[in-house]
């Protein structure tokens, strides 16, 4: 019985410290990697005409953008700045780009576009 029971203590042990290690190693792998930025060929981009460069934009196809060049992501409504530590994959300069609550877990370019722009208040 003794043995049996040291063996499940060692066991689940191992298990902790394995576990644990593993965490700790996926929380620097994904810290080292950076943000994503949002792909121009993401499903929901495509569908929100979402572009890196605002000036690029189809305004035959979204005429709410022609002529309004304050339309960019670093003045919409649902752009927010990057955290001191966080960074973008890459090695692309932090400054040039913002999570967006359309988009999770991804950053969008201060100086993009996509039909959901919304005015900061």
């Amino acid at each position: 019985m003794k043995s049996t029971r040291r063996k499940v203590i060692k066991s689940l042990a191992i298990l902790g410290v394995t576990a644990y290690s593993n965490n700790l190693w996926l929380d620097k792998a994904f810290a080292d990697s950076g943000l994503v930025p949002v792909a121009v060929d993401n499903a929901t981009a495509k569908m929100l005409g979402y572009s890196e460069d605002h000036t690029k934009v189809d305004t035959i196809k979204y005429p709410r953008k022609a002529g309004q060049d304050n339309m960019k992501c670093s003045t919409c409504l649902l752009f927010l700045p990057l955290a001191e530590a966080e960074t973008v994959s890459g090695g692309k300069e932090k400054k040039d780009w913002g999570k967006c609550s359309i988009f999770p877990n991804m950053v969008v370019a201060a100086s993009g576009w996509c039909n959901s722009w919304s005015q900061k208040s």
